[in-house]
């Protein structure tokens, strides 16, 4: 009985393990930079006045637990992307949420089940001129 108790466990660690994650991709098109902090790229809505673009980069997160969990992984990983490629800043130009019904969960001797959302966002990688 301890044995199926710790494997529950386990499994449940996992998939919160897993739960963390996001994925992302980038393409460069432009000149790349050094590589920077993701915590220095900024995000805009709108072009700043003095910019290059450096490339296209693109993220997905189902992590979190509610559309704004999953939009702050995929940001995250958006922002790491960008970072990569030494770009400044990312001009947003998709965000498209998904949600599914939700996931039931086992592990522990209880069924649970949690709501699922998924978050993609896209936009162009650039480098701005301040």
């Amino acid at each position: 009985m301890k044995i199926f108790r710790a494997q529950g466990l386990i499994l449940s660690l996992g998939v919160l393990i897993l739960a963390g994650c996001a994925s992302g991709s980038a393409i460069v098109t432009g000149e790349s930079r050094g590589r920077i902090e993701p915590e220095d790229v900024k995000l805009y809505v709108e072009e700043p006045k003095n910019y290059d673009v450096i490339g296209v980069v693109k993220a997905s997160s189902g992590a979190g637990w509610s559309e704004q969990a999953s939009r702050n992984y995929a940001i995250k990983e958006l922002k790491k992307q960008a970072a990569r490629m030494g770009a400044n800043g990312v001009i947003l130009e998709t965000n498209k949420a998904r949600n599914f019904d939700p996931v039931p969960e086992y592990g522990t001797g209880y069924f649970y089940s949690r709501p699922a959302s998924s978050e993609d966002v896209s936009g162009n990688a650039i480098y701005v001129y301040e």
